[in-house]
């Protein structure tokens, strides 16, 4: 390798690993439209979400959020989250509203986790979209890839779901505590082309003929 060739390398790596993100860093706004908040202040465009941070969005409005070169949330109207990347599982924590993600596993170690109100997901390399149609049912499609799906951290019982193209499930919580799920509710909220657009803004393709 050539002198000249050494120092490109040595760029390369430079570039890539101030790329990554920082230890108390979860991602950073990569599309806005809208109102969109974080921890109550207008956000804007290539702002840092860090750990604990909430992220709302008023009528109308959308955000993108940039996990990592492979990885991308889009968070729809009236929602809101937070992320917490600091434990050795990457919690995405839905409050309210609607969300769509890519998450492509590529080299990534940790595992993410995905919390509603009333169920847990376990997300490795996944496209799906999430509605939280009450405080006491959710809407979870694996649009394409596997998710292990619980419905409390204690739940041994868990089940995992992989899917070519779009299998939702629906999770109610009863007076009562228990949880029941709708094993066919359809494909609700979103689209093909809706996953397939937010998964363009990282240079990935969907095919829908195999397990992500």
């Amino acid at each position: 390798m050539t002198q000249k060739q050494l120092y490109c390398f040595f760029l390369l790596s430079l570039s890539f690993l101030s790329s990554c993100n920082k230890p108390d860093e979860a991602g950073k706004i990569s599309f806005i439209l809208g109102d969109v908040r974080i921890n109550g202040q207008k956000a804007s465009l290539n702002q840092i979400i860090k750990n604990k941070d909430e992220i709302e969005t008023g009528e109308k409005s959308v955000c993108n959020i940039l996990l990592s070169e492979k990885s991308i949330l889009q968070i729809h109207s009236l929602s809101k989250i937070s992320l917490d990347f600091s434990d050795k599982i990457k919690l995405i924590d839905l409050v309210s509203g609607e969300m769509s993600a890519v998450l492509n596993k590529g080299n990534e170690k940790k595992e993410h986790m995905v919390r509603t109100p009333v169920s847990l997901a376990g997300v490795r390399g996944t496209s799906f979209f999430i509605k939280i149609e009450s405080s006491a049912q959710v809407f979870f499609c694996t649009c394409n890839g596997t998710i292990e799906h619980k419905t409390s951290k204690e739940d041994k019982t868990g089940e995992t779901v992989s899917a070519t193209h779009h299998l939702a499930k629906r999770f109610i919580k009863e007076s009562n505590g228990q949880i029941n799920i709708d094993n066919n509710p359809g494909m609700l909220y979103h689209t093909d082309q809706d996953i397939e657009e937010l998964a363009k803004n990282i240079g990935v393709v969907i095919d829908w003929t195999k397990v992500d």
